[in-house]
């Protein structure tokens, strides 16, 4: 951690980081232990590494990078989240969860408990993580006028958050917020969430926490994160505003559990029976409508968190 340290008589000394927590930059030795893991983790995916040439501590290392993420208690935390491509937290404890028993299974050389794990672990959507890790793809949206809303807040008030959004990344957006000469203590992202009208969301999300506004011309909220995230969730959840993908079911075989979706500008996509609820699995029916998040498996993209829309369940319901 880089830090600034206040000059003055010894009791008034202060020490204020560079960075806001979770915003340093990944230092050079730790960005060749991840490319490492990471690149590791690519070729066991792909097959390339037969079970007697995993080197567990790479695992381990890859483990690492999601559990930085998870429990928020290093300095580079966001970083590392940010060039994973933002994976919902679940999946980074899902994630980490697979790979310890991968690991496990690579040392004792258990070939089907191996199989098993890796199943396991693609169903996380890991490989979108890594493809968005190596290519730079962590500020990518998949629409038009999509953006991102984010919430910071420093270590020294925590809750005290700025909410607002943004169209480039979040890290390129706190940068510049950071930069101002005005700003003493640097702000750092504590959630970030992928939307599809940016603006519009902002404005609701800003008049549903009016009541915790601290000036009507700025956009900063006296709340805890807690708060803040249940409302930002329920608002998303209600508007649909989270950046995902539509298509229609092409067929789909509940018997063997898979089936594939249409979508403009994408091969066909794969949807598993593990991403939909058991109610939607009875609605997908080849032509219903389905949104999902667009993840990626060795054969090619895979739905992640499929719903089948609201108005063709309802005029299948009825």
């Amino acid at each position: 951690m880089t830090s600034v340290e206040g000059r003055g008589p010894q009791s008034q000394r202060m020490h204020i980081a560079k960075w806001g927590f979770g915003m340093a930059p990944i230092s050079t030795r730790m960005r060749r232990r991840y490319d490492d893991a990471v690149q590791h983790l690519c070729d066991i995916l792909a097959g390339n590494l037969s079970i007697g040439e995993v080197v567990p501590e790479l695992l381990s290392e890859a483990k690492g990078m999601a559990n930085r993420c998870v429990r928020e208690d290093q300095w580079d935390w966001f970083t590392v989240f940010s060039e994973l491509g933002s994976p919902p937290r679940k999946a980074l404890r899902q994630m980490a969860s697979h790979l310890v028993s991968l690991r496990r299974a690579a040392i004792a050389g258990d070939e089907d408990a191996y199989a098993e794990c890796l199943q396991a672990l693609i169903s996380t959507n890991v490989l979108q993580y890594l493809h968005v890790y190596q290519n730079g793809l962590a500020s990518q949206t998949y629409s038009e006028g999509a953006g991102w809303i984010y919430i910071l807040s420093t270590r020294e008030q925590p809750e005290v958050l700025k909410i607002g959004r943004t169209d480039r990344s979040v890290a390129d957006r706190v940068r510049e917020i950071n930069s101002a000469t005005g700003v003493l203590v640097p702000w750092a992202a504590r959630r970030t969430y992928r939307v599809l009208d940016a603006q519009k969301a902002e404005a609701e999300i800003h008049r549903r926490l009016v009541d915790y506004r601290l000036r009507m011309d700025r956009e900063f909220f006296a709340l805890s994160l807690r708060k803040a995230v249940e409302a930002i969730d329920a608002y998303l959840e209600e508007s649909q505003q989270r950046d995902r993908w539509t298509g229609r079911v092409i067929w789909f075989d509940r018997s063997r559990g898979f089936g594939f979706v249409s979508c403009d500008k994408q091969p066909d996509v794969f949807l598993h029976r593990s991403q939909l609820s058991s109610s939607d699995q009875e609605l997908a029916t080849p032509g219903a409508e389905v949104t999902f998040l667009l993840g990626r498996r060795p054969q090619g993209p895979c739905a992640i968190d499929a719903k089948i829309s609201g108005s063709f369940a309802k005029i299948v319901g009825h």
